[in-house]
């Protein structure tokens, strides 16, 4: 019975046109790249290369994906994108975080400094610069300003995860940005420090 390698052999003998396809073999357990080419003398030369590994980290890169995807649309954690300060994706949670509407942001009118109380801005300035030398910043606590005034207490770790910064070009540096509400927990620290005060 004829294989798909035969196929390919016969077609570019017969076509005189260079193939290329990617075959998994089970009797070995391993992906292999073959390139076909068609040679003058009615010949043709086969270049066989082991792509396993590469196969290997694409199923990886494709799991991890699902899984982060997973954590976007969970309403666990805001999460948004900035492509310098501009905010270009969000989910949900992080929109209803800081009251804004998706057609705000798809408009691009929403800016990552708009959300930031005057009082912390160098919270994100050490961030920033955090960004700058080691690509994340370690989680930090500032407030969320919401468009309605009210400060959600949160929690931040950002990561750039595209591009470079330069002085040229600073709007290239894409960031991930992940926000974790800690209101409850400051109701509770409130509510606790009122009671111990009470008890005095």
């Amino acid at each position: 019975q004829a294989t798909e390698f035969d196929y390919r052999i016969e077609r570019a003998l017969s076509d005189q046109t260079p193939s290329e396809y990617e075959q998994y073999s089970p009797t070995v357990n391993c992906w292999m790249e073959h390139q076909i080419y068609p040679i003058a003398d009615g010949g043709i030369v086969v270049h066989s290369r082991d792509i396993t590994a590469r196969h290997r980290l694409e199923e990886a890169l494709r799991a991890s994906g699902e899984r982060f995807q997973k954590l976007v649309d969970a309403y666990v954690m805001g999460i948004c994108v900035a492509e310098g300060n501009r905010i270009t994706e969000a989910n949900e949670l992080f929109l209803k975080m800081t009251g804004q509407s998706r057609d705000e942001l798809i408009r691009c009118q929403l800016d990552w400094p708009d959300f930031t109380d005057p009082e912390q801005r160098d919270l994100d300035v050490f961030a920033a610069r955090q960004l700058r030398q080691q690509r994340f910043c370690s989680p930090y606590e500032r407030n969320l300003v919401r468009t309605d005034g009210e400060r959600l207490s949160v929690l931040v770790g950002s990561i750039r995860i595209d591009g470079h910064e330069t002085e040229a070009e600073p709007a290239q540096c894409q960031t991930l940005h992940v926000l974790h509400d800690l209101s409850d927990r400051k109701r509770v620290e409130v509510r606790l420090r009122l009671i111990l005060e009470a008890a005095k």
